[in-house]
């Protein structure tokens, strides 16, 4: 930085910039205008205060740098060329210390330097290597997601199904970006717990689902992460499903025995007699392995127990037994929707709790909305109870989400049948027949084709039903004896053509 006698500023120059700085124009004729009525003393010792301050102004300006003298006004910075002194009008609009070049133009704002620094900008070597390192990180980049987004659209998809509550669709989303993810040796720890917790709330393979559960948490979670608090859930939720795994395993064991192939199951004493084995299961222990690999014996599932015994009673039509064991299950475990809601539900129908079996359609709704025994359900609860119209209606909300489920247009078709529309409950038997041909479905075909009067159609459905060993049920003959009307069939006891 230059000091004073570089700048080659003269003592005169200084005194004028310090004067300048020290007492303006306005405050110096303030200061006459007053002397009027100053003293000789007044007059002497103001005139040596002005004149302390200019002494004092003047010292200050002599210390400072150009920089400074420029930064508080004192002085302005001129610039100089060959043509002398450059005003301020001619100063370049850009570098603002150059001539403008007025070659290319009287009002040509710029120098000849800064036009042609122009020229290279934004084209520089530099710009031009930073420009080309952009350009490739973005095409890495678009390649990159190119190559991920199905993965990601998958994970996307699968998301707004779980917004939704269609659990089955969310599942089979996610389950294909697990495989697409592990074709490229990525382990998607998040889907695998996503879709064990899934899984886990609606079973939907049953004990094959159980087993999936516990291979899902385990590919998550190695085994120092299984000791943290954040997997406790999932630590808790595979423990359970290989508790229950066990204790269906135990049972299935006992009920496979030589000892019980024996037995009459239409016996009352030999009945029992099962039936306290398979409940005896319930003071049993099964082995659990952690993930890090140590073991411990656990307490049998009860709810699982029971929900055997009611297998177990189904299987010999012992119903009062399956409704006593179904209720025993819900009460143990209210979150197992998957384990007695629907069977529950229909054991309140036939109870004429239709109220409560709407209840436990509703649950089922609001966790899956692609749980087919919902909609089944609510359609079976209102055509009992002498609202066809709305059964139909609830047998199409299911029919829209799970297009084609021959099990839903049965459904449809009983209510159909309960308000007289014949034609129309033919149509969807003959189209859910075409889909899958059962004896249930075979069943209802032969209500609709008798109630048509359709002689042939009627034999041709008791011949199917031969051809595959089925035989007709007592209550469909008794609805082909006349012994009930067809809409009795369908709305008394079982509502059902079993």
């Amino acid at each position: 930085m230059k000091d004073n006698k570089e700048l080659e500023l003269s003592n005169d120059e200084i005194a004028k910039a310090a004067d300048n700085k020290a007492v303006t124009e306005d405050e110096f004729s303030t200061a006459i205008d007053k002397t009027g009525s100053y003293t000789d003393k007044e007059l002497d010792d103001e005139l040596e205060r002005l004149a302390a301050t200019f002494k004092q102004e003047y010292e200050k300006a002599q210390a400072m740098t150009e920089e400074e003298l420029i930064k508080s006004g004192i002085i302005i910075q001129q610039f100089e060329d060959d043509g002398g002194v450059i005003p301020e009008e001619e100063l370049c609009k850009c570098c603002g210390e150059q001539r403008r070049d007025k070659s290319f133009g009287e009002n040509y704002e710029y120098c000849k330097n800064c036009r042609d620094a122009m020229k290279d900008y934004p084209f520089s070597i530099k710009s031009m290597a930073v420009l080309a390192v952009t350009v490739f990180l973005c095409v890495f980049s678009i390649i990159s997601f190119v190559d991920e987004f199905d993965n990601y659209n998958l994970v996307r998809k699968g998301d707004n199904f779980v917004s939704e509550r269609k659990l089955y669709s969310a599942l089979e989303a996610y389950e294909s970006a697990i495989d697409a993810f592990e074709e490229e040796e990525i382990a998607p720890e998040k889907l695998y717990l996503e879709t064990a917790e899934i899984l886990f709330n609606t079973m939907p393979n049953g004990i094959e689902s159980m087993k999936e559960v516990a291979e899902k948490i385990e590919a998550a979670v190695s085994s120092a992460e299984s000791k943290l608090p954040l997997y406790y859930k999932y630590n808790n939720m595979r423990e359970e499903v290989l508790i229950m795994n066990g204790t269906f395993q135990e049972v299935y064991t006992l009920l496979n025995g030589e000892d019980y192939s024996k037995l009459d199951l239409e016996d009352d004493e030999d009945y029992k007699k099962i039936m306290t084995e398979i409940g005896s299961m319930i003071d049993k222990e099964v082995m659990v392995t952690a993930i890090d690999g140590s073991q411990k014996k656990c307490k049998a599932n009860q709810a699982s127990v029971r929900f055997c015994q009611y297998m177990f009673a189904y299987s010999v039509q012992r119903y009062d037994d399956c409704y006593k064991y179904m209720q025993e299950v819900a009460e143990l475990t209210p979150d197992y929707l998957w384990i007695y809601a629907y069977e529950l539900g229909n054991a309140k129908l036939q109870k004429g709790n239709a109220d409560e079996a709407i209840a436990l359609a509703d649950s089922l709704y609001r966790l899956n909305a692609e749980n087919v025994g919902s909609y089944v359900l609510y359609s079976t609860a209102y055509r009992m109870t002498s609202k066809p119209k709305t059964a139909v209606e609830w047998a199409d909300k299911g029919l829209e989400i799970i297009p084609g489920d021959t099990e839903l247009m049965r459904t449809k078709a009983m209510a159909l049948i309960v308000q007289g529309e014949f034609e129309e409950a033919k149509k969807v038997v003959d189209e859910a027949r075409e889909l899958e041909d059962y004896g249930l479905l075979m069943l209802v075909s032969l209500v609709v084709e008798n109630e048509l009067g359709n002689k042939d159609e009627v034999k041709q459905v008791k011949k199917d039903l031969k051809e595959v060993s089925l035989e007709i049920t007592e209550r469909v003959d008794d609805y082909l004896d006349g012994k009930m009307t067809a809409k009795q069939l369908f709305t008394e006891g079982v509502g059902d053509v079993q």
